[in-house]
């Protein structure tokens, strides 16, 4: 037993091992975490060891010579010569430089659910529903749990209708003064997913909504060329086609969408009014017809491209223009009775409105995606451009006095805004995490009216 004791001592003196640190970066300096860090002997593998979230490594290995190979996906692999002793190595900084060769393509399927729970928000995912297909943004909204269109449009959000409503996470004169309008000319082709967060943390304006929806517009990952057309009819004159092409080639990925939409919504109604006054001779009722035709034609462009700084930071530039012009024609006839039902007089009124928008849209995004799981840092420049003008032609006609009243109503709204943000998100579990930023708004408003 003691022989065998001291034959061991004599082995683990013979064998003594040499301590190898260093840390793998890219060209930037940024870590590489899951780096592997390899080394061979006469061609073979003798151990190895991967990187750890800040890109450091440190491993322990027996004397003699070496070749260490460091590797990591979409980089050149180093390569180093060793010899390893009793001292430490410190092998400092390996930076690797990017490969200029493509990787062969790696698909990875999966199936988004159509609806998504989480911490903040739900996520209606749009394109996984195919009843979609030739819809517009409006009509899409009203499928979601929770949030109700209007007749005119309007949108609520649990009952109320102080919501606020972002393109992309943030701000857009997409859907600004006038956001019923905008969200029925926005084809349900260029959204990717909705999202509603009624409960907005931190990052997000306090301004006392009830809650906010985002709506994510498209951007194909694929690798490629790929591209999708989508045109609608309906009745009554309901007619729109969007298109969006993507092609990711390298570092870049180029995408573009387009849609156009004109309709046509006829409608009217009536109401009965009976006034009750203190004397009897002074009551009357008044019977009240309506009819309308509003008529929307526009379209929406939009342009971009995504540039892989590096494996970990991406810059995104897009560029978006919204015309649209829209018409909405109203007729209104007030018929007029005393208490016993006999015709007092008639009033007749007319009005015609136009409405010329057109909206202007420039975005920088930059983000960096750090070590876990929804962790990154973020930051963004936008400019908008947004230009409203209504003019109304009004038409009141006495019928039974033989008297006309003309009026001419012009109202503009003009805007200008330069949005400065930047956000960082540090989740620490699924019910937990930490957000900040910060944020600047230039704005210039511009509002006349006149009659």
């Amino acid at each position: 037993m003691i022989r065998l004791f001291t034959l061991l001592l004599l082995l683990l003196s013979i064998v003594s091992f040499g301590q190898i640190t260093g840390k793998i970066t890219d060209s930037d300096g940024g870590p590489l975490p899951g780096a592997s860090a390899a080394f061979y002997q006469n061609e073979e593998l003798v151990t190895g060891v991967t990187s750890n979230a800040d890109g450091t490594f440190e491993v322990k290995i027996p004397k003699g010579k070496y070749v260490l190979k460091v590797s990591f996906i979409a980089f050149q692999t180093y390569t180093k010569a060793l010899e390893v002793g009793e001292s430490p190595i410190d092998l400092g900084e390996i930076a690797l430089l990017e490969a200029n060769t493509a990787l062969e393509e790696v698909t990875v399927s999966a199936q988004a659910n159509l609806m998504e729970f989480k911490q903040d928000k739900r996520i209606y995912n749009v394109s996984k529903d195919l009843s979609n297909i030739g819809s517009n943004a409006s009509d899409i909204l009203n499928n979601v749990p929770s949030v109700t269109v209007g007749v005119e449009g309007e949108i609520s959000l649990r009952g109320s209708e102080n919501v606020r409503i972002l393109i992309d996470g943030k701000p857009s004169g997409l859907v600004g003064s006038d956001p019923a309008t905008a969200l029925r000319l926005l084809q349900g082709n260029m959204i990717e997913r909705i999202e509603v967060i009624t409960n907005p943390s931190a990052r997000y304006d306090a301004e006392g909504e009830a809650g906010i929806i985002n709506i994510v517009l498209k951007k194909d990952d694929r690798k490629g060329m790929n591209g999708t057309f989508d045109a609608n009819v309906g009745y009554p004159h309901n007619y729109g086609a969007s298109a969006g092409i993507n092609y990711r080639t390298g570092k870049f990925n180029w995408f573009a969408n387009g849609s156009i939409n004109h309709r046509q919504s006829p409608g009217g109604g009536y109401t009965n009014q009976d006034f009750y006054l203190e004397t009897a001779d002074s009551s009357y009722s008044q019977y009240t017809t309506r009819d309308h035709l509003r008529s929307e034609t526009g379209a929406t462009i939009r342009l971009g491209a995504d540039y892989s700084l590096t494996p970990t930071q991406t810059l995104t530039g897009t560029f978006l223009y919204n015309p649209s012009r829209g018409t909405n024609n109203t007729k209104l006839t007030y018929d007029t009775y005393d208490e016993f039902g006999n015709f007092l007089n008639s009033t007749f009124r007319e009005d015609e409105e136009l409405e010329v928008e057109q909206n202007i849209e420039a975005d920088l995004h930059y983000e960096k995606v750090l070590v876990g799981k929804d962790h990154k840092l973020t930051a963004d420049f936008k400019f908008q451009d947004s230009d409203d003008h209504e003019d109304s032609d009004i038409l009141q006609e006495m019928v039974d006095q033989n008297r006309e009243f003309f009026q001419y109503v012009n109202n503009q709204e003009d805007e200008r805004t330069i949005l400065l943000q930047t956000d960082y998100v540090k989740p620490f579990s699924d019910k937990k995490r930490l957000e900040m930023g910060a944020k600047a708004t230039l704005r210039d408003i511009v509002n006349n009216y006149s009659v």
